[in-house]
């Protein structure tokens, strides 16, 4: 069970169900009964063991974080240079950005978090496509990118939308490949 907070309100609402990184859930908020839209994000799923902790600022010397006024930064923004604590340091690439910069969703930092997630349609597509080119090697590499896209339709793990028509295309790739061996190591049996 995961809460969030509705935008309107600030009521904190649970959430319940086998919830994926990228799905959009909707909620009805106990509260004002607006309807809030939210992205799973992998933050949100981690278990509360591995949420970082922050720490409280000791002295009027150290720096706090620009959110979290009570807690000492423990670093800064790559992008917008604010101090921030361990729970607002996000780690993206190389870099480590705030949260504002991450709801920002420039350009730069769409095309970031495209590039950092394992994408297993690309995967199935590129190695049908490799099929394709290196014919002589059909004979494995067809039944793994049948077997290896049936097994990671479901396993897309992003915050955007992703279409499922690579994986068509290589389900499709990958069967032509397999009959086309059949017919021929079944006309090579029947020359022998």
């Amino acid at each position: 069970m995961i809460s969030f907070k509705c935008a309107s309100c600030s009521t904190l609402n649970k959430i319940s169900g086998d919830l994926e990184v990228g799905d959009d859930v909707k909620f009805k908020c106990i509260g004002c009964e607006k309807l809030n839209t939210v992205t799973i994000y992998p933050e949100v799923i981690v278990e509360k063991k591995e949420i970082n902790k922050a720490e409280k600022i000791m002295n009027d010397e150290d720096a706090s974080c620009y959110l979290h006024a009570n807690n000492q930064a423990e670093t800064i923004c790559e992008q917008c240079g604010s101090y921030i604590c361990n729970i607002c340091a996000i780690k993206m690439n190389s870099k480590i950005i705030c949260p504002n910069c991450l709801n920002s969703k420039t350009e730069d930092q769409v095309d970031t978090f495209q590039k950092s997630a394992i994408l297993h349609n690309n995967i199935a597509f590129n190695l049908a496509l490799l099929q394709l080119l290196f014919w002589q090697l059909a004979a494995f590499i067809a039944p793994f990118v049948f077997i290896y896209s049936l097994c990671c339709w479901n396993k897309v793990k992003t915050p955007y939308k992703v279409t499922k028509a690579k994986f068509i295309f290589a389900i499709m790739i990958s069967s032509l490949g397999i009959v086309a061996l059949g017919m021929i190591f079944f006309s090579l049996k029947r020359i022998s």
